[in-house]
């Protein structure tokens, strides 16, 4: 997975980069040192000397690489786990909403700034736009549900990311959240082939990084979001009662666009 794969290799590059900074130096001098006992005569006399020396000096190089302090950086790494999507303005427009954490394993705080949204439909770029302000709560329903999943799910506001990461992101801390994008002009059609969705964002050096997901043509359940306050509409069965249809999405107190 991509996101799995950022997050990797954000660690597997800091280990990287401390590793070869305190031990370059003294993996120079070691090499330096086992040529001058190997190929010059005179030296060789100091050999015991030479090994007692570089065993020193390799081991103090390596405490000071272990304990000496990481350079003060935000390092993020982003997963966006689900995305739903649905028509609006009388299908005119699509509107989505992504869940989305972002992971600071880095040694500094940060905010994320800059954030974009982009569609990419049979090698077609939409861009999304972000509804600011976020509505109070956005609610989508699905027609094609049977009695025993959910018949759609509500998120809020109050999840809105965008001003969640205004405020910085410890590190070591995670942020999680939604994302209210509209996709103005684009109808819910050209989105029933599947879509590539990036993410992208900056941390506050202005570092930039990028989050995925795919959408399928195929319909599946309604995901589940935890760590947010989003809320499934379960059925509740009914006796002696048809089940009218439901719309594909309802929105109440929208903001004005």
């Amino acid at each position: 997975m991509p996101d799995l794969q950022e997050i990797y290799h954000s660690l597997l590059d800091g280990a990287l980069y401390d590793i070869g900074r305190y031990l370059f130096g003294p993996v120079v001098v070691t090499v330096v040192f086992a040529l001058l006992g190997k190929y010059l005569e005179w030296f060789k006399g100091l050999r015991e000397l030479f090994y007692v020396s570089v065993g020193v000096f390799v081991v103090t190089m390596t405490c000071f690489s272990i304990f000496a302090p990481r350079a003060q950086a935000p390092q993020l790494a982003g997963t966006v786990e689900s995305v739903v999507a649905g028509p609006l303005n009388d299908e005119k427009d699509t509107i989505a909403v992504f869940v989305v954490d972002i992971l600071n394993s880095g040694t500094m705080q940060s905010i994320v700034k800059n954030w974009t949204v982009t569609a990419t439909i049979n090698s077609r770029n939409y861009q999304g736009a972000f509804l600011v302000p976020a509505p109070p709560s956005f609610t989508f329903t699905r027609s094609d549900h049977n009695q025993s999943t959910p018949s759609g799910i509500t998120y809020h506001g109050d999840d809105n990311l965008l001003d969640k990461t205004n405020f910085p992101i410890p590190a070591g801390g995670l942020s999680k959240g939604v994302l209210f994008v509209l996709f103005r002009g684009v109808s819910p059609d050209a989105f029933k082939s599947g879509a590539d969705y990036t993410v992208s964002y900056e941390d506050a050096l202005s570092k930039k990084y990028g989050a995925y997901i795919t959408s399928t043509a195929q319909s599946g359940p309604v995901p589940l979001a935890t760590g947010i306050h989003a809320e499934l509409m379960c059925p509740v069965p009914q006796a002696n009662s048809t089940p009218g249809a439901s719309p594909n999405i309802s929105i109440p107190q929208l903001p004005k666009l």
